[in-house]
């Protein structure tokens, strides 16, 4: 299994997906494609689902949020109350370049459930992090064996900001994907 980061528009996201999207997405939004080009179901799925989240989002500033992860380290950091400074960074799969400082379990166009935060939001709390840490461009000392988990976490980090960096300046959301 592997692992990217996506940072674009949603419409060209599922657009190039799986063959199925198109059908998951008309099937879940309860449309009829009728002869329409896969582009237009998906982007029209999408202002949808993005006008439906903004209306939720403008009402809201603190919620609950559930997750199937297990790791004790992990739970008793994203646990409710937990007052995590890296929120954005330990749950979402999809940030959205705008800004608010919870996250939120919802269903992306498909109906596949989905933790979503802020770019803006995520931007800042990885800035944090690199300084907390002193993750910036000095190289760390390696290991005896070669590797660093401090190198593995500074290149990491650096490409995550970039990443989010992008985001925000270019307003378009940043998806994980599996």
């Amino acid at each position: 299994m592997g692992l990217d980061v996506y940072v674009g528009s949603l419409t060209r996201y599922y657009v190039e997906g799986p063959a199925d999207v198109v059908d998951r997405v008309a099937r879940h939004q309860g449309v009829t494609p009728d002869g329409q080009a896969p582009e237009e179901v998906i982007r029209s799925a999408v202002l949808r689902w993005r006008d439906g989240l903004n209306r939720w989002l403008v009402d809201r500033s603190n919620l609950d949020y559930y997750t199937p992860r297990y790791d004790p380290a992990y739970q008793a950091a994203s646990a409710r109350g937990a007052g995590s400074r890296y929120n954005q960074l330990l749950t979402p799969e999809l940030w959205l370049p705008c800004r608010f400082d919870f996250t939120v379990r919802t269903q992306d166009i498909t109906g596949e459930e989905v933790e979503v935060g802020s770019s803006l939001a995520l931007l800042g709390q990885l800035e944090l992090l690199a300084a907390r840490y002193r993750l910036d461009d000095r190289p760390p000392e390696p290991a005896a064996d070669g590797h660093s988990l401090s190198a593995a976490a500074a290149g990491g980090l650096a490409v995550l900001l970039r990443l989010a960096e992008r985001s925000v300046v270019c307003r378009v959301p940043m998806r994980l994907d599996f």
